[in-house]
């Protein structure tokens, strides 16, 4: 497979879509996509908080505006420029949760939806040694859930909320 041209067809603020023109063998065709403005990568974030000989994970519920609705999700965001993968997860956690920690492993660079846009993230696990005060962007609206390991199966089973992709795979079996 070969690509042949690729052209922005609209630019927003924080994302651009892209048409691609490709050709494999005598076939020819084009593609859309999304991507991010500046190409930043991505970090989602797994804290888990180890309190009185129980395991706790926190997630947040956020309001997606695509969705119209809420989502249950890992804390995230995206790295700045000058920003490393670690310093941005330690960023987005305290931001949003208030939570402070350990990065205890980092995963290699990996595609979220590589059929309809070229993001690129990582899996940041965190060992949180304190929950705070969270400060979330003035466009975030965001509860912060903190639950038991051994209930969270059941939590996401339950809840009304939407639930993101990556906490459902994560949790439940």
């Amino acid at each position: 497979m070969k690509l042949k041209e690729k052209n922005v067809v609209f630019e927003g603020n924080w994302t651009k879509t892209f048409k691609t023109k490709w050709k494999n063998n005598d076939k020819t065709g084009n593609w859309e996509y999304i991507g991010r403005k500046n190409n930043q990568k991505g970090v989602i974030v797994i804290p888990r908080l180890k309190k009185n000989n129980k395991i706790y994970y926190i997630l947040i519920k956020q309001f997606r505006v695509p969705l119209e609705d809420y989502v249950i999700e890992f804390p995230a965001g995206l790295v700045d420029n000058n920003e490393s993968v670690k310093e941005c997860a330690l960023r987005e956690l305290k931001e949003e949760t208030g939570a402070e920690g350990d990065i205890s492993n980092v995963t290699p660079a990996l595609s979220t939806s590589s059929g309809i846009t070229n993001e690129i993230i990582h899996y940041v696990f965190v060992d949180v040694s304190c929950i705070k005060e969270s400060n979330p962007d003035n466009s975030e609206s965001i509860e912060v859930l903190k639950i038991e390991k051994n209930e969270i199966n059941n939590y996401l089973c339950n809840v009304e909320s939407l639930i993101d992709c990556k906490v459902w795979l994560f949790f439940t079996k």
